[in-house]
């Protein structure tokens, strides 16, 4: 090989080279967040969420462990209401002070207006 073949072929792996160790950083910076700490994955379950009605047009949602895992105490249960399928703005969260076997309700304390009031619950 002459030299400027060689010299192409070391520019070529050169650049190859950077290109790699470029991509390689930006792939470990995917896993950080804006202030440099590294992210962490959160998979919520879902839980079974039914509003009860109380009185004429008020519903109050209650919450249902439908897995087969008891939720330990501390735990923070998520909740959204929804109306005719659209979110009603409530949103609230509830701390488990005592275990939620399978099959145990929370009843969430909150009176919604309206008949036709869903939610979901997850943690």
């Amino acid at each position: 090989m002459n030299l400027t073949c060689k010299l192409s072929t070391f520019v070529l792996f050169s650049l190859l080279t950077s290109l790699a160790a470029i991509n390689s950083s930006a792939r470990a910076n995917d896993k950080l967040n804006p202030n440099g700490q590294q992210r962490i994955l959160t998979v919520l379950t879902q839980l079974e969420c039914n509003s009860n009605k109380v009185k004429e047009a008020t519903q109050v949602p209650v919450i249902k462990n439908n897995t087969s895992q008891t939720i330990s105490s501390g735990h923070v249960i998520y909740w959204q209401a929804y109306g005719s399928g659209k979110g009603s703005g409530t949103k609230q969260s509830i701390t488990l002070n005592q275990p939620l076997a399978p099959g145990q309700t929370i009843n969430t304390g909150v009176n919604l207006s309206g008949d036709n009031n869903n939610c979901k619950a997850y943690y």
